[in-house]
């Protein structure tokens, strides 16, 4: 499997990169969660999928009709969840592309009241030989199925499934089970089904851990009365594009040996009180030639700058990576209002 645990922002994974299946795997079904969406990125989705799946990929680039037809075929095996009213399309597509999307698409609502804000991809491969074990891709990102140019981090496993559940992924099936539930303007029986044989999968996957890592957990908030929120540590570091006084002062008033540090976006840190910034012993934001990569000119209507969110602690002689879709908000670590997923990491 490749080594996704680097943390080397000169080390770059595209979307589409992400998607690919493992060598002799096909892509089989797959079932994905996102706040934003807009029309273009989600067709580039089952169009990558049927590449990675032609015999011949450049036959299928020729004939756009057998590309057309691949990625069809690709959209009747594929769910993508998405917040209520945050579709976007800059052009009206082509009416069967339309029909495609209508197919992919299911809007959702989140239980509490505020936002539907996982971001997370799960992905079932076939192997082409006979006896090969199934495969399931996760990925959990910071990233919205959008075209921006934004700073994001994400994870990748992939792992086999076996017959026995792990207790360990119970958060991830119990958010993939309810997602049917959630659907603002109903679902077609056949996405239920897909989603619900999904969850199942996800529930019995043994991953494979990437690089140095030893162990993994998941945790969902918005669906029930828990609510993760970083635990005690001796060191807390928060990278949030979105913050506010009352989760920073949570997060600064944790049990630490050191006080923590933030990176954030200047416009948020502007919003917070003087006082709940001088109980951090850092606070920095994205170097502004990064946001436009080495200060390259860039679209005024894209979206760039820090996107990426993520909480590193110190416990004892280990160090645990928390990425995901929570911000350092009270909507996402207070409330809990928002549904949001979060992976924890420790490596070894």
């Amino acid at each position: 499997m490749p080594d996704r645990a680097t943390l080397d922002p000169e080390t770059r994974v595209l979307y589409g990169d992400s998607l690919q299946p493992p060598p002799g795997y096909i892509f089989d079904a797959g079932v994905a969660t996102t706040f934003t969406l807009d029309f273009e990125t989600a067709l580039a989705v089952p169009v990558s999928l049927a590449l990675f799946a032609a015999e011949n990929r450049d036959d299928i680039l020729s004939h756009p009709l057998a590309l057309l037809e691949g990625a069809e075929r690709v959209a009747g095996r594929l769910v993508v969840f998405a917040d209520a009213g945050h579709l976007h399309a800059q052009r009206r597509p082509h009416s069967r592309l339309c029909s495609l999307l209508e197919r992919i698409i299911v809007e959702v609502t989140a239980p509490g009241g505020g936002a539907f804000h996982p971001k997370m991809w799960a992905l079932r491969f076939r192997s082409s030989r006979a006896g090969e074990p199934t495969l399931l891709r996760l990925l959990i990102l910071s990233r919205n199925l959008t075209r921006d140019r934004s700073w994001d981090i994400s994870l990748c496993l992939d792992g086999e499934v076996t017959r026995r559940r792990d207790a360990r992924n119970q958060p991830l099936f119990n958010l993939l089970t309810r997602l049917p539930k959630r659907a603002a303007a109903g679902i077609s029986d056949d996405a239920r089904i897909l989603t619900h044989e999904i969850a199942k999968d996800v529930r019995r996957t043994s991953w494979t851990m990437p690089g140095s890592f030893e162990d993994v957990a998941f945790a969902v908030n918005g669906h029930g009365r828990d609510i993760w929120q970083p635990a005690s540590c001796a060191r807390l570091g928060v990278i949030s594009p979105f913050c506010d006084t009352e989760t920073l002062d949570l997060l600064a008033d944790l049990p630490t040996a050191d006080k923590p540090v933030i990176i954030s976006r200047p416009d948020q840190l502007a919003c917070v009180d003087s006082r709940t910034i001088d109980a951090f012993e850092r606070v920095s934001v994205l170097d502004e030639l990064a946001v436009s990569e080495d200060g390259e000119e860039v679209s005024a209507s894209a979206l760039q700058g820090l996107h990426a969110k993520a909480f590193i602690t110190e416990i004892g002689w280990d160090t645990v990576l928390t990425v995901g879709s929570g911000n350092a908000t009270r909507p996402s670590l207070i409330s809990g209002n928002n549904v949001l997923i979060t992976h924890n990491s420790q490596p070894a």
